[in-house]
């Protein structure tokens, strides 16, 4: 609907500039209609219409994304947000940051560690939740996915990383390690949510 308002107000508006073309070519004394007028009257009613479709669109996006994440933390001007649901893969966790304009949640200092441990505590009964970093490409070379930087900041729980049966390359936050990094297979794991960091948008 949206659509098909909008391009016939489009229509409407190069019809309007022809009409006047034509009218100031024949420069004559015939009444003419206030063209000036009914062009700022469609430009306006055209920008409302974005306003409206734009509300609408970020109310949706609104609305996914609480049927999505778990309430989110606001620190620094971002949001930090953890899934209601299990991955397939680290992969797939991040497409979804991706989709809400952010990426997994990428810890550079002690604060923001801190901050995102006591969130992933504080939220509901998830044992494992995925952050970014990864030594997918080179064993002990711990990088963020997104920009291939070395993880600025590491709080590996003792004896953390193990890399267990060789398969574990992802970086997440373990709550029966007390919150502290731990690495975990890339893969599906049944008890492991994400947490994206997201632009703050409201």
């Amino acid at each position: 609907m949206y659509q098909s308002r909008t391009s016939r107000l489009l229509v409407l508006l190069s019809s309007l500039e022809l009409l006047s073309s034509i009218d100031a070519q024949l420069n004559n004394d015939r009444p003419t209609l206030d063209l000036d007028f009914i062009n700022d009257a469609l430009l306006q009613q055209h920008e409302e219409l974005c306003h409206f479709e734009w509300l609408t669109l970020e109310n949706r996006i609104d609305t996914l994304r609480s049927l999505l994440f778990e309430a989110p933390l606001v620190y620094s001007n971002k949001y930090y947000v953890i899934s209601k649901f299990p991955h397939n893969d680290s992969v797939e966790a991040m497409v979804y940051c991706q989709a809400f304009g952010g990426y997994l949640a990428e810890v550079d200092d002690n604060d923001e560690f801190n901050k995102l441990q006591q969130f992933f505590l504080n939220s509901s009964l998830v044992d494992l939740v995925l952050i970014a970093g990864s030594d997918e490409l080179k064993e002990e070379t711990w990088k963020f996915q997104r920009t291939g930087v070395a993880l600025p900041f590491k709080s590996w729980a003792p004896k953390e990383p193990n890399n267990k049966e060789g398969k574990e390359h992802c970086l997440c936050l373990d709550r029966g390690k007390g919150g502290e990094m731990n690495d975990i297979t890339c893969s599906f794991v049944r008890i492991a949510r994400f947490m994206c960091e997201l632009p703050d948008s409201t």
